[in-house]
């Protein structure tokens, strides 16, 4: 995969990142959330199949060249499609595959259509959190990790009271609150980028509070039709000062995180 791998209480977890320039508003931005690649790898079965999760920035000419060369994995389901942000050059899709499968069938499988459209990865950078982040991240709540990724603030809260099935398995990845904050060349404002991931009930009201303050909501789609119960990304984003930003973000996760 070319990626940054973590193992955690939640699995096997693989990052990478896109190599394509992209601005959003304007904005040159290396954000993952915008540009990242995720792979998540839940626990053996009896079989040595896992849940295996993946979450792929695609440019739209390369949507659907990339899910026919998945085709020869018959396991592999495709998800969801959506564009995550507004305002972004060149356009960037964000395709959901999902299967249970031995994870390096899966693993190669998914490096095999990288080669055959060469779709190039690398691993993320991490950096130890400075002053400014982490007073960011504890504006948007107490259990936001102030983790900096790319060189770039990219908060992240991991959700864990409730826990949701895909394909009848429980899950516990892919379901963050993510954030980031892309600098602006001499300027106090940063390009603020955020992705949820919400049930079903919390969408409306996470929706209604982001025109309320005045913010463009990016997309509101399902993150993987095959997860009990139901659940969607709701992005959001804007120009502006990053405290400002966290602030109305604390506003808008009240009662979620």
């Amino acid at each position: 995969m070319k990626g940054t791998s973590t193992i955690d209480t939640r699995g096997c977890t693989v990052n990478a990142e896109r190599t394509f320039p992209l601005t959003i508003q304007g904005v040159a931005t290396n954000a993952f959330t915008a540009k990242g690649v995720s792979f998540d790898f839940q626990d053996f079965d009896q079989k040595g199949s896992t849940l295996c999760l993946g979450l792929i920035n695609l440019l739209e000419t390369e949507l659907t060249p990339f899910i026919r060369a998945l085709t020869s994995n018959k396991n592999i389901l495709i998800a969801s499609t959506p564009q995550f942000f507004l305002a972004s050059n060149p356009q960037v899709t964000t395709l959901s595959i999902v299967a249970i499968e031995n994870p390096i069938t899966f693993a190669l499988d998914v490096a095999r259509a990288f080669k055959k459209l060469n779709i190039v990865t690398r691993p993320v950078t991490s950096d130890r959190s400075n002053s400014t982040c982490r007073a960011i991240a504890h504006t948007i709540s107490p259990l936001a990790f102030p983790n900096i990724i790319n060189h770039i603030c990219t908060p992240l809260i991991i959700r864990q009271k409730r826990l949701s099935k895909t394909l009848g398995r429980s899950s516990a990845s892919l379901n963050n609150l993510e954030f980031s904050f892309t600098p602006i060349p001499n300027s106090k404002q940063t390009l603020c980028l955020s992705r949820l991931w919400l049930y079903q009930n919390e969408v409306n009201r996470v929706v209604s509070r982001i025109k309320r303050l005045n913010l463009t909501l990016g997309s509101v789609a399902v993150s993987l039709p095959f997860t009990h119960p139901k659940s969607y990304y709701v992005n959001f984003q804007s120009i502006e000062n990053p405290f400002v930003f966290a602030r109305k973000s604390a506003i808008i996760i009240q009662g979620i995180a």
